[in-house]
């Protein structure tokens, strides 16, 4: 029951506190896209004696003028605003103002206090009675005595545009709130898409055009920058400095994270160590960058040097090294007593268990000795401090208990509490994993007593992708936060690292990769913290799922009672539990020298609908249920001759009459024109009655490769192609809206008639690899299809995977027999003796 407890009030607090805010766009953009929202859309209340308006803002751009918010009386049409005016680099305005009539006051700020995305909480008191104004900006009050105020209020708000008004800085809003003497009306702005705004309790109030909802920033993962490289290079974060470093052997680069600006410094003498890894830690008192390698330099090289970021002078520290190389190990600068701790790592074929430290003042590496319980000897392993107790944590990684490479590895999810003070070791818990293994990056980040967030991936997939996960110090129980971020994980150089901005409130990833002739890339992505799920981020895709919190949570309860009383009878039937993962597992033997990679300018139906703009930005976010359902729709008929007007209306609104529907359809149509404009080659047209979807090659569309591909002769490299588009899963997968029933039907048909041909064609030809991996996707679509299980089977037995094809055997006959109530009627040995 404490755990149920613990569970319930952990969901109450994620509930309130993920990331939110409107940002509006301002002058920067056409009069027609600029952001406009309605307070009290439906309903306008009527306030007597006294209420206020509170919110919190940020300016976004400097240098403009604009309109915050206007505040107008219905009965009257007295109207009061606020506008922020740029005065120079230094300073900024305020105003409060009289519409039309007069400014009541102008409050000057300093721009240091205003940017860097930082919040300012603005207030504004009616006292009708009194005929009195009150405002507060960042606590400090001012009173504006007779503006000339109604005895009753009947206020229609508005932020950003409205009416003739048009000058609108770029800015944001959140925690917006409307009180009087016995109603509080609270706005927590944490809609993800659509034009409506709903109050805490999920009732629609509100319509905003053209918003910009921030609940988007905490799940979807931004890139921000890609670094590029002809040798080897490294990255670090310097948050006194707001700035991600990038150097190489030449020259530093200076990300600068509030102005998204990079500096370019060349170097004012030589560096002096040979980067072979690029690993490296900041001292942000000393304002240096330290470059180091521990091992695989000549002796006597300089192994450790010191950067002056100031100045871009290099100086030579150390020609220290440690008898082998260690790959993927921790490492945490230890300010105040000047040494550099590092803990892990594989190199000479062997784990490293130690934990060593290198004084800068002396020159040299110690092994530091500790007390009570043993770390494994591991690499891959994440490392996270806490420096308030002067604590490190190890977590997972992989490794052995003897730190022998050559007798195999396991993956470890353990955590341990180092003591730097009374150099002691605890383990704190150790988890049985049940997901698909994973690593965690480096460096973790512990914000607080109760939690720690990594990022993890599947280090064993070479295209695999990083996700963030925050764990419980307490129990290790776990959360999956944000979208995926790819990484190609073929090289043993190839790292990722998350960093955290106290400031800006952000996370960040920075993924490394090393080409053969010794070139890199580097990625920058950041994420809004508190960073949310995706249940958090589609809180209103259903209007009826906001309209009780609690209910939804007593279900969430039941539902955990279900889940744990479920594992409970797994545990009792191992044979069950062991069949059904391996039915879920998708174990491929050989990879296909293909690489499967999204691009940008990209529209994916295979799997999970996916849509890239020209940037190679994720953008499906901005397809509500309804644009998604148009877009698919229309898309779909594209293929032939496109879908009718009259078709489209009833399929999309059968219960609209003709004058609601063409509002609604023209609206829906606009907005999806407008989606569509983030990308190149793609057009939505209206041509003689019917409405269709127009691509040029310059667009890439999964779908319509697919339908050039199974036109195309049988080669290897439509083969190759093939197994890239449909290896993404099933066709619409998520989709479930009866409209696209026949598009669906239609691709699985071709795909189901189609496919075995190849399979057929590729196994004959010996191109068996081609043949496993074309039989896997047939799957998908038809997991019963004999003719895919016999030329599977005897593909991985030409191959000398006879155990591997065994076990696809047994999985296809489970699910042959629960199917058809009856056994496989072919044994494993007949389908061999066939071939």
């Amino acid at each position: 029951m404490k755990l149920y407890l613990s569970i319930f009030f952990g969901v109450i607090f994620t509930l309130s506190c993920y990331a939110q805010g409107l940002q509006f766009q301002g002058n920067d953009k056409l009069i027609e896209d600029r952001t406009s929202y309605s307070v009290f859309d439906k309903e306008i209340p009527t306030f007597k004696n006294s209420f206020s308006i509170r919110f919190e803002i940020s300016i976004l751009q400097f240098n403009s003028f604009g309109y915050i918010f206007r505040l107008k009386d219905k009965d009257t049409n007295k109207t009061y605003n606020l506008t922020y005016t740029y005065k120079d680099d230094k300073n900024s305005f305020f105003k409060f103002n009289a519409e039309g009539i007069d400014n009541l006051i102008s409050i000057e700020l300093p721009n240091n206090i205003l940017g860097n995305r930082q919040w300012q909480t603005v207030s504004v008191t009616f006292l009708l009675n009194d005929n009195k104004l009150l405002i507060s900006i960042n606590d400090k009050e001012y009173t504006v005595n007779n503006p000339g105020l109604p005895k009753q209020f009947h206020p229609q708000i508005f932020f950003g545009k409205s009416d003739h008004i048009v000058d609108v800085p770029v800015f944001a809003l959140r925690n917006l709130e409307v009180e009087n003497d016995n109603k509080l009306l609270r706005f927590p702005l944490k809609e993800s898409d659509g034009e409506n705004v709903h109050d805490w309790q999920g009732k629609v109030i509100g319509h905003v055009s053209n918003p910009v909802w921030l609940i988007n920033t905490a799940y979807y993962w931004k890139h921000r920058y890609t670094y590029k490289s002809a040798t080897v290079s490294g990255v670090n974060y310097d948050e006194s400095k707001q700035n991600i470093l990038f150097f190489n052997t030449d020259s530093l680069s200076l990300f600068d994270l509030r102005t998204n600006n990079v500096l370019i410094k060349k170097y004012a003498n030589k560096l002096p160590v040979d980067i072979q890894l690029g690993t490296s830690f900041v001292d942000d008192k000393e304002d240096n960058l330290y470059i180091y390698e521990v091992n695989n330099l000549p002796i006597g090289n300089t192994t450790i040097a010191s950067l002056n970021l100031e100045n871009t002078t290099w100086k030579s520290v150390s020609t220290a090294y440690l008898p082998m190389q260690l790959h993927h190990h921790n490492g945490y600068y230890d300010t105040e007593n000047k040494r550099y701790i590092i803990f892990g790592g594989f190199g000479n074929q062997k784990y490293n268990k130690e934990f060593l430290s290198f004084n800068i003042e002396k020159s040299k590496w110690d092994t530091l000795i500790f007390n009570g319980d043993k770390i494994m000897p591991r690499y891959f392993s994440g490392m996270a401090s806490f420096k308030s107790k002067n604590q490190l944590f190890i977590f997972g990684g992989m490794g052995n208990e003897s730190g022998d490479q050559t007798i195999g590895r396991s993956y470890l999810y353990d955590l341990y509490q180092v003591d730097l003070d009374s150099k002691n070791i605890k383990k704190l818990w150790n988890l049985s994993w049940q997901p698909e293994n994973i690593v965690p990056t480096r460096n973790m980040i512990m914000l607080n007593d109760s939690c720690f967030y990594t990022l993890c991936y599947p280090e064993h997939k070479p295209n695999s992708y990083l996700q963030l996960y925050r764990f419980s110090l307490k129990n290790g129980s776990y959360t999956i936060l944000g979208d995926s971020i790819p990484i190609l994980s073929e090289k043993i150089p190839t790292n990722a690292n998350l960093y955290f901005n106290h400031k800006l409130k952000e996370f960040y990833c920075t993924v490394q990769e090393f080409q053969d002739d010794g070139s890199s890339v580097t990625r920058f992505y950041s994420l809004a913290y508190p960073s949310i799920n995706k249940t958090e981020l589609t809180t209103y895709s259903n209007p009826q799922s906001v309209i009780n919190t609690w209910f939804w949570l007593v279900i969430f309860l039941l539902l955990t009672g279900l889940f744990t009383t479920l594992i409970y009878y797994k545990k009792r039937n191992k044979k069950i539990q062991i069949a059904a993962s391996e039915k879920e597992e998708i174990s491929i033997p050989v990879k296909p020298n293909i690489e499967i990679k999204d691009k940008a300018n990209a529209i994916y139906l295979f799997g999970e609908f996916t849509v890239y703009d020209k940037n190679g930005r994720d953008i499906t976010y901005m397809f509500s249920a309804r644009l998604k359902q148009a877009f698919l729709l229309i898309l779909g008929h594209s293929l032939k001759d496109g879908i009718s007007s009259q078709q489209f209306s009833e399929a999309l609104w059968p219960d609209r009459s003709e004058f609601n529907v063409k509002n609604l359809r023209n609206v829906t149509l606009n907005h999806l024109r407008k989606i569509l404009s983030d990308l190149n080659g793609i057009d939505l047209l209206f041509d003689k009655g019917y409405f269709k979807i127009e691509l040029t090659d310059d667009c890439f569309c999964d779908c319509s490769l697919f339908e050039q591909l199974i036109h195309s002769e049988n080669n290897i490299k439509s083969n190759s192609q093939l197994i890239e588009v449909l290896i993404r899963g099933k066709f619409l997968k998520s989709s479930d809206d009866t409209q696209l029933d026949s598009f669906k039907e239609r691709i699985e048909a071709q795909i189901r008639s189609i496919l075995p041909i190849y399979i057929e064609k590729a196994y004959y030809s010996q191109n068996y690899i081609h043949t496993i991996h074309l039989s896997e996707v047939l799957f998908i679509t038809d997991p019963l299809n004999e003719k895919a299980l016999y030329y599977l089977i005897n593909s991985l037995n030409n191959l000398k995977q006879t155990e591997e094809a065994k076990k696809k055997y047994a999985l296809f006959a489970i699910e042959y027999k629960k199917e058809n109530k009856q056994d496989l009627p072919y044994t494993f040995s007949s389908i061999l003796k066939k071939d």
